[in-house]
């Protein structure tokens, strides 16, 4: 099976969990139902599934609220899912206001609360503050009040291992912090050591995200490299946490270019689209930081957009479905969407489909003529490059037509062109247009790049499917 088939499969499996009531509990919460919205909540944030999440936080705070301030528990469960849900979308003071909140939520109601819960909910809001802090001197006393907090949990509960790893795992960023890398391999390796085997899975995947991230901040990217790509595909066999292996893939997309292999490229990306699309924030890429971010991490490193792969994806299909008539179709609409005017010559017209002509600011006409070589298959040869003379009866054509003399010639070849081939058309079309017409081979691509720069005007205008 290919792995991406199986990822995409583990993806739709995590969007079937839900509950298939919560539409109807949402359109009146009640006290029967409210503690599975919650539970709701609590398992939407934990797996990233950030779009659900923000919809049952919103109605339990505003339409739940009442049965919230009736048992103060409710109210701090709710309130520490929103601290998890900004930490893992990348927000810092929005985390850190929120864990606020949470904090003098638990103090208000400190005598209504088990005293384990206190403790264990306290020390979950100082944790998540831990972990977007950048100060050093902040993050001790963060440390102390974690220490404080891990106290009053008894060694039996089932929770404490992993708080202690976690614990750990703040003490690993404390050193990162201070520039200590053995400290932060000893301190992370101790974290990870306290939570083996299945039953702690998915804690321990999250702290090696966590080592790998603070590992690529010590610029030890060898290391951080070999652990995110372990992750990565680990995680196909888990039900995923899709924030946490998102973050995984553009650590790796981070990382400098001479490290990573071009071919695991189009997968990563394609995982990441998929992951965006499982958190709910395929409309939020300019609200998340985790997300915003990823955008420009592609455009430095990669010249692409995750967001926009699977339109570059779908605009090839579509394209490639085309046959050689409505390929240049397309190309002449291309053309007239940008502004151009177009003039689609007759078929069977010596050397091109169409001259096209825009004016610049100066008032002058810039000219092009331009063929497509819509083939399925197969790079143009040399041999299929016209003759000469089939470019001098062009210009012929051209004049006698009284249109202007071309200063570009596009040649849309969507299979490729040899070397041997552009160069005998390069050197036909000085001869004939002069050696100041230059001449650009435009492959499959470089079209769909253009396509994408232009995809808002080209959708205005319906030149596009609705569904690209």
């Amino acid at each position: 099976m290919n792995p991406l088939d199986s990822y995409l499969g583990r993806l739709k499996a995590t969007g079937l969990n839900s509950n298939a009531e919560l539409h109807s509990y949402l359109e009146a919460i009640t006290e029967e139902n409210i503690e599975i919205l919650i539970q709701e909540l609590e398992s939407s944030v934990s797996f990233g599934h950030f779009g659900l999440a923000a919809e049952l936080s919103d109605r339990l705070l505003t339409d739940g609220v009442y049965l919230l301030d009736d048992t103060p528990g409710r109210r701090v469960r709710v309130e520490l899912e929103r601290v998890k849900r900004l930490c893992y979308c990348g927000y810092t003071k929005a985390t850190i206001r929120a864990v606020e909140r949470t904090l003098s939520a638990l103090e208000n109601t400190r005598t209504h609360i088990p005293e384990r819960e206190f403790a264990l909910w306290s020390y979950t809001a100082l944790g998540y503050k831990a972990w977007v802090v950048e100060s050093d001197e902040q993050l001790k006393g963060i440390l102390l009040g974690c220490d404080a907090m891990i106290a009053n949990i008894s060694s039996a509960d089932p929770l404490h291992t992993e708080c202690l790893a976690f614990l750990h795992g703040i003490k690993g960023r404390y050193s990162c912090l201070c520039h200590r890398l053995e400290q932060t391999i000893q301190e992370f390796g101790h974290a990870i050591s306290l939570v083996p085997g299945p039953r702690y899975v998915r804690s321990r995947l999250h702290l090696e995200v966590l080592y790998a991230e603070h590992l690529a901040a010590l610029e030890q990217w060898g290391e951080a490299l070999a652990l995110a790509k372990r992750l990565i595909d680990y995680t196909l066999s888990l039900t995923i946490k899709t924030h946490l292996t998102l973050r995984t893939i553009l650590l790796i997309l981070r990382a400098p270019r001479d490290l990573i292999d071009p071919d695991e490229l189009d997968l990563l990306r394609a995982r990441a689209q998929l992951l965006v699309h499982a958190a709910g924030l395929s409309q939020s890429t300019r609200v998340s930081p985790l997300l915003a971010g990823a955008i420009g991490v592609m455009a430095a490193n990669w010249g692409d957009s995750i967001y926009e792969y699977d339109i570059r994806e779908g605009l090839e299909r579509l394209l490639r479905a085309l046959d050689w008539e409505r390929m240049e179709v397309f190309v002449a609409n291309f053309y007239r969407a940008k502004g151009y005017e177009v003039r689609e010559l007759p078929k069977g017209s010596p050397a091109f489909d169409m001259i096209v002509q825009t004016r610049q600011e100066d008032g002058a006409f810039v000219c092009t003529a331009i063929q497509v070589k819509h083939w399925q298959s197969g790079s143009l040869t040399k041999s299929e490059i016209p003759g000469i003379e089939v470019f001098e009866q062009a210009q012929k054509y051209i004049t006698e037509m009284e249109l202007p003399q071309p200063q570009f010639l596009h040649w849309y070849c969507t299979s490729g062109i040899y070397h041997e081939a552009l160069a005998k058309l390069k050197s036909h079309a000085r001869h004939v247009f002069g050696v100041s017409c230059k001449v650009n081979e435009i492959g499959l691509q470089q079209f769909l790049t253009e396509l994408l720069r232009n995809y808002s005007r080209l959708q205005t205008q319906s030149l596009l499917p609705p569904y690209l």
